[in-house]
């Protein structure tokens, strides 16, 4: 397993030159955001001054990253005909290879069809049933009864007091960012100034320290491919999470709501579609402009990132498979799939299978 190890080490590297969802991060978010709902309150806003206006932070180039990505391609595919751990490797380096074409691609004609290519890759057929509780999120947001004004509180502040009670070491940054947390190994990353009700920071919590952080730390201790993940972790990774707002009961209608919004925006573009005109579609339908004033800067990061597609599809994957034991100790054990779930459970040591649920993306 060393070399395995040291190939996942470089792979992990190489993510992290890479920074996909940094290099994506759009600039001047909050004035863009104000500028987009003040048109959807207006009275006849037009479908092309809908078009978020979004720039991206600077980033080096990333040649040195594609040769080393090559060499350790070359590498895993020689070990790949005896070791299913260097295959799910050699299939990683394709997702790698193809965020550095995003990442170069940003702005430009070409980042639709990468995205389409590196998170929505069996396309619209595969995700009808995605769509329709899409639509149908959307319709019981719409229709839910007004909720009670409740206190806003930053979320920042509550992440921290929640992560203190529930023995999680973890510091807390407030950063520009589109998502309202994020997580890395070692932080969790907050939205400057956000403000949240306390319901929403504890439905946020679980979702990125159970979901996200304390699987990327358990797969610290770990072998190869549980910290580098297979191809595809990052969307069953994503549904896990949204399960466990789910069990929590803090998956409401207007999480549910924001989801489904998020997910006809990334499907529309992804076919093809103008993002404005689906922007002006779901206002006429009822949906808040403040709510789509936030979602299509998400859905167009970097000219039309719409990693939004992966969340709907991977709840209704991975969700109900989370009952099984065996697959819930998988997935709190690192960056994990169901397709590959044989393989891992495979790898995992006996006195790590007992580990406990209460043994890092973007909400």
């Amino acid at each position: 397993m060393n070399e395995l190890s040291r190939l996942e080490d470089q792979l992990l590297d190489i993510e992290a030159r890479i920074a996909l969802l940094e290099a994506c991060r759009p600039v001047g978010i909050a004035a863009e955001e104000a500028r987009l709902e003040a048109l959807l309150d207006s009275r006849a806003p037009k479908a092309d001054d809908l078009v978020p206006k979004l720039g991206c932070p600077r980033h080096a180039p990333l040649e040195l990253e594609r040769i080393r990505l090559g060499q350790v391609a070359m590498v895993c595919q020689k070990l790949a005909a005896s070791s299913a751990v260097a295959r799910i490797l050699t299939e990683r380096t394709h997702e790698l290879e193809l965020e550095i074409e995003i990442v170069q691609a940003r702005g430009t004609t070409r980042i639709v069809d990468l995205a389409r290519a590196r998170f929505d890759r069996d396309g619209a057929d595969a995700r009808v049933h995605a769509d329709v509780l899409a639509m149908d999120w959307i319709e019981r947001g719409i229709s839910r009864e007004k909720e009670p004004e409740q206190a806003l509180v930053p979320l920042a502040s509550a992440l921290s007091d929640l992560a203190s009670r529930a023995g999680v070491e973890v510091e807390v940054l407030e950063v520009d960012m589109v998502a309202r947390a994020a997580v890395t190994q070692r932080a969790l990353l907050v939205r400057r100034g956000a403000l949240v009700t306390s319901r929403e920071a504890g439905r946020i919590f679980t979702h990125e320290v159970y979901g996200h952080l304390l699987p990327r730390r358990a797969a610290l201790s770990c072998g190869p491919p549980f910290r580098i993940g297979p191809r595809g972790a990052d969307a069953d990774e994503e549904g896990r999470a949204l399960q466990l707002e789910v069990q929590s009961g803090t998956l409401d209608a207007t999480r549910g709501l924001e989801l489904g919004v998020r997910h006809r925006l990334a499907a529309h573009v992804l076919g093809g579609g103008h993002v404005g005109e689906a922007v002006l579609a779901l206002c006429e339908q009822g949906v808040p402009g403040s709510l789509l004033a936030r979602a299509a800067p998400r859905v167009m990061r970097a000219g039309g990132l719409c990693r939004e597609i992966i969340y709907l599809p991977a709840l209704l994957r991975v969700g109900p498979r989370l009952s099984d034991p065996r697959v819930e100790r998988v997935f709190c054990l690192g960056r994990a799939t169901l397709s590959e779930l044989d393989v891992l459970t495979g790898l995992l040591p006996p006195t790590q299978g007992a580990q406990a649920r209460s043994a890092t993306t973007g909400v």
